[in-house]
């Protein structure tokens, strides 16, 4: 709450820490005179001290993330030339390498100082080559401030780009304006670099075909950008757009493995038990960077890592209290990830699945079924109908309030994409793991290729039915939050 006010209304946390100061003192001083009184006034109790506390401390935390509130910001001082770091593995598009980087230092005439702040690079593809992350360069170029909207009802990239602490944009258009720096790059940027690199390697090399290499791209690395316009639309459309973004679905198959993997190594009845959970945790974490760390993956890695943690020392953890354990993890490292859509989107969906999905199965039996797997077939598609509708009556409000749009036949479409797509991300990590032998490998890519197809056409007819979606449906803020 204090996060969410603090972002939205822009208070001051000086003034808003004074009104705490003074709540904190008036509750504690009606609650000893009704002590003293000996009357029962439960609601009067310390947690609603803790609550304001807490509240506090999330105005707190959205002022001192907000770095250009600093003195050592690169935008208070001018400079002949600034050093930035590039802090993503960033996208291109339309003759440009965008990202974002981080300026650590900027040099005048006479004297180097280190600086804060994020700037959003666009650096021209006709250059020798792109920056990769964790490379540091000198740059010499204006920094130019994020426009407003000029139309009313524009979408407001300034704002949005300010979420993520980002107030300057640059470019990078010559050889001269940029030198790179003869230092190495942290170990770790140097490792998910050479990852990303190795995997996109074995995609290009095995997958010939143009579409199933992206889709091997954007369901393994998050490079969903890369996509063509009409495929991204249709899957909008169909309601199955969230299976090409890298998210909880993805890290929970990277969960399977890890587990499965742990099994192999570690006996169940080994006094271990901890092993397999490093184990699971160590790929778990390692995905979630090497795919750029999106708040879905974020999410969904933290979800499941309180949960291994749970189920470690508790015996076993619970799914609400660890969902809510996650968000409030990821909110005080990052609170601006609360208006980030994705956030929203992927916790008000796994919430969803947690509350509603069990009474929605609980809703059909399938018992007057005598064939045993015709039975499994059907409850398995039943099951699979249940969480989609979960999700989906879950993040309706929210899709409506940004989107404006539902896509009509979204029940059918998840019902084959999502267990096509389980299958396509086992069949890419397997070419991954198979790619010293080539024979095996294209088989597997061969697999890929085929499943990869027939995903794509069945979203392209569903998409192209008629009512496909319905748009022009908008909720206000306020009806979301009712």
């Amino acid at each position: 709450m204090g996060v969410f006010t603090a972002i939205y209304f822009q208070v001051n946390w000086g003034n808003f820490l004074g009104l705490i100061l003074l709540g904190m003192l008036l509750l504690k001083g009606i609650e000893y005179n009704v002590n003293r009184k000996l009357i029962a006034y439960p609601f009067l109790k310390t947690r609603w001290i803790l609550l304001i506390i807490l509240i506090g401390l999330g105005f707190f935390r959205v002022d001192i993330f907000r770095d250009i509130n600093r003195a050592d910001h690169f935008s208070k001082s001018e400079a002949s030339a600034y050093k930035i770091s590039v802090e993503e593995f960033g996208t291109t598009k339309y003759g440009y390498h965008r990202f974002k980087a981080k300026v650590v230092k900027s040099k005048t005439k006479d004297k180097v100082k280190w600086t804060t702040g994020n700037v959003l690079v666009y650096w021209d593809t006709a250059l020798q080559f792109l920056p990769k992350l964790g490379e540091t360069y000198w740059i010499k170029t204006e920094f130019k401030s994020i426009p407003k909207p000029k139309n009313p009802n524009e979408f407001n990239y300034k704002q949005y780009l300010s979420y993520y602490n980002v107030y300057f944009k640059a470019y990078v258009k010559s050889s001269a304006s940029y030198v790179s720096c003869q230092e190495e790059s942290p170990w770790f940027s140097g490792l998910l670099n050479y990852a990303r690199h190795n995997v996109q390697f074995i995609f290009q090399k095995f997958l010939q075909d143009k579409n199933a290499y992206l889709i091997a791209q954007a369901l393994i690395l998050g490079g969903k950008n890369s996509l063509d316009e009409d495929v991204k639309s249709n899957f909008a459309h169909t309601g199955t757009l969230h299976v090409l973004a890298v998210s909880g679905l993805h890290v929970g198959i990277i969960y399977l493995i890890a587990q499965f993997i742990a099994g192999l190594i570690i006996s169940k009845r080994s006094k271990k038990r901890f092993v397999p959970v490093l184990i699971i945790l160590a790929c778990i974490w390692f995905y979630a960077l090497v795919t750029g760390f999106s708040p879905s993956v974020q999410r969904a890695s933290c979800m499941f890592t309180l949960l291994s943690l749970g189920d470690l020392f508790l015996g076993k953890a619970n799914g609400i209290n660890s969902l809510c354990a996650s968000a409030f993890i990821m909110l005080a490292y990052n609170p601006y990830l609360v208006v980030n859509v994705g956030f929203q989107l992927s916790y008000a969906a796994v919430l969803g699945i947690m509350l509603i999905q069990k009474p929605i199965y609980m809703l059909a039996s399938f018992s007057f079924i005598q064939n045993k797997y015709l039975w499994m077939l059907v409850d398995k598609a039943w099951g699979i109908c249940c969480i989609s509708l979960a999700a989906q009556l879950a993040t309706l409000p929210i899709s409506l309030f940004y989107f404006g749009q539902f896509p009509s036949y979204f029940l059918f479409s998840n019902l084959f994409v999502i267990p096509a797509i389980f299958v396509l991300v086992l069949l890419a990590f397997l070419l991954i793991a198979t790619a010293p032998v080539s024979i095996i490998a294209q088989g597997i890519a061969y697999v890929f290729s085929i499943i990869a197809s027939a995903v794509l056409y069945m979203v392209n007819a569903i998409a192209h039915l008629p009512f496909a979606y319905a748009s022009g449906l908008h909720l206000a803020f306020v009806h979301v939050l009712i």
